[in-house]
């Protein structure tokens, strides 16, 4: 018992230091995977947008297919979703299925709350 009361003072700080180590990596780790994460979405929802009305010459449709793709590994459910009804609809940029979709992409990357302005400003009004 002796031992233990001995050793125990001297081990504690060690321990402490290597699971504040630990933990501090880990932390950073996740923090840093999932900044990565926004910023792909970020820019694949961005691309998307942009590419919607060039979608029928040659070159846009292999951006199309690029797009689709990444769209495809970072977006959520909820955003292809939005997506696929937009793209029913008939792709029309001036529509509650696109505003539906940025709305949706808003929210995915981080946005705390939905845009109360997002259907006038897409509509002009």
């Amino acid at each position: 018992m002796e031992y233990l009361t001995n050793v125990l003072p001297a081990l504690l700080p060690i321990l402490g230091v290597g699971l504040g180590a630990g933990l501090q990596y880990y932390f950073s780790k996740s923090n840093e995977k999932r900044k990565f994460l926004t910023t792909m979405k970020a820019q694949v929802y961005s691309d998307y947008v942009k590419n919607i009305n060039s979608k029928y010459s040659d070159d846009s449709y292999i951006i199309d297919t690029d797009i689709r793709a990444r769209l495809a590994i970072y977006a959520s459910n909820k955003v292809l979703k939005a997506i696929m009804y937009f793209e029913k609809s008939g792709s029309n940029m001036v529509s509650q299925e696109y505003a539906a979709t940025i709305e949706a992409m808003r929210l995915d990357v981080g946005q705390k709350k939905k845009g109360e302005h997002i259907t006038r400003f897409i509509y002009g009004k």
